[in-house]
């Protein structure tokens, strides 16, 4: 199959990361980092950094407080940190008052526990649906992080869960990427029925096979030249097609764009050119402010964030032709 190259964008689009973890394994210990081929620090430093926002990463149980503190230190010293979702001390054992004392933390627009290492029956259980109950009981955002064997329980804590606040589903899901999606399809759909719902586009390149992600972390800060590595004509078959079903089931003003640095690429793509990624392989199915609302606007939305004052033009080379 041939793929035409893409003409850069010459309008200028702003761009929210809604999702970008950041680590330093020499100040906290994130020690399943250690063992996932990731590098071993983080920092926000790159020059070309979008307006973010930050999402725990999953530092040791007993941490999650400092790794809070540590990124309030970050987003006091960059304007470009909009706002960081939280991790929950606890887990599902957190009470309202650890649920207020977070939504009291400046910065702090939403937050997450990690839900994708439960067990069968396990997520749709009492203390989850407690937990995310009481975020929204503070104003607090959910993110869910789950794998798509869990979808299905997704739906059923939907069911159980009494509130009107927002979950995120992080990742789209995670679909299983170079198999049959057609069981990830059909919870997807399911999910975005329920209004409360939202997608984040991010970590899809994190679930492509393992032929298609670098065999080793990146040491150096990443380029324009190592994205184009990993944003292969390859990684936009497997990415296009969940990308493009996620939309038109959510819609434009349930869908945002994330990056998953440093996860989702191992340090080689840049989280700009994640991003232009992703817009390139929607656009075909957006138009006008349907285009600024998966880039910035929902995101704002979402999280209560302030309108990023950077914009970047888009000039990513994502192949066209991939159906």
């Amino acid at each position: 199959m041939k793929h035409a190259t893409s003409t850069p964008e010459q309008t200028r689009l702003p761009l929210v990361d809604s999702h970008r973890h950041l680590w330093d394994l020499h100040h906290l210990p994130w020690n399943w980092v250690r063992g996932a081929a990731l590098p071993t620090e983080d920092l926000f430093t790159e020059p070309e950094s979008l307006p973010s926002v930050l999402v725990e990463a999953g530092v040791d149980v007993g941490y999650e407080k400092a790794e809070l503190d540590w990124l309030l230190g970050i987003a006091e010293r960059d304007e470009k940190v909009l706002g960081i979702v939280a991790a929950v001390p606890h887990g599902t054992e957190a009470t309202e008052d650890t649920m207020r004392s977070l939504a009291d933390r400046s910065h702090v627009v939403g937050v997450r526990h990690n839900l994708q290492g439960l067990g069968p029956g396990e997520l749709a259980a009492r203390g989850v649906v407690g937990m995310i109950a009481a975020a929204h009981a503070n104003g607090l955002t959910f993110d869910v992080c789950v794998r798509a064997h869990q979808l299905v329980e997704v739906t059923q804590m939907l069911r159980r869960l009494d509130t009107d606040g927002t979950l995120v589903l992080d990742h789209l899901g995670k679909p299983p990427l170079g198999q049959d999606l057609t069981r990830w399809r059909d919870d997807i759909a399911t999910i975005a029925a329920d209004p409360r719902v939202v997608v984040k586009c991010s970590g899809l390149v994190a679930e492509m096979p393992p032929r298609h992600q670098p065999r080793r972390a990146r040491s150096e800060p990443a380029t324009a030249q190592s994205s184009r590595t990993v944003l292969t004509p390859e990684a936009a078959e497997l990415c296009s097609a969940p990308l493009r079903f996620a939309l038109r089931n959510f819609g434009h003003e349930r869908v945002m764009l994330g990056s998953d640095a440093p996860v989702s690429g191992k340090g080689w793509v840049r989280p700009v050119d994640c991003i232009q990624f992703q817009t390139q392989l929607l656009k075909p199915d957006l138009t006008g402010r349907a285009l600024e609302s998966i880039a910035s606007l929902t995101a704002q939305r979402v999280y209560g964030l302030s309108e990023p004052r950077a914009t970047v033009t888009g000039a990513v080379s994502a192949p066209h032709g991939h159906h």
